[in-house]
């Protein structure tokens, strides 16, 4: 049983208005957390991307532990959002 949630008018002004580039998620590696991380992304009208890509992404999500080099981040600018290391 899933709900639609309706996305707030101001969020879906505030990226048209400013002519800001919407950020885009790496969700490839995002698993167990899809379901909560996708209404997120609705919600911040942010964009998707479920194939892993170096060069396309501004955030990669990891739902699991990230280890410092088990992808060649340095290439680009995104960010991700563990520390190396970290567990949950």
């Amino acid at each position: 049983m899933t709900s639609k949630t309706l996305v707030s008018p101001t969020i879906q002004r505030k990226y048209k208005k400013s002519g800001k580039r919407v950020p885009i998620v790496d969700t490839s590696q995002a698993r167990s957390n899809i379901e909560v991380l996708r209404m997120c992304l609705q919600e911040l009208n942010w964009k998707e991307r479920t194939t892993s890509s170096f060069t396309d992404s501004d955030i990669y999500w990891h739902s699991g532990t990230f280890h410092e080099g088990n992808r060649n981040f340095g290439l680009t600018s995104a960010r991700v959002n563990k520390f190396p290391g970290m567990i949950s």
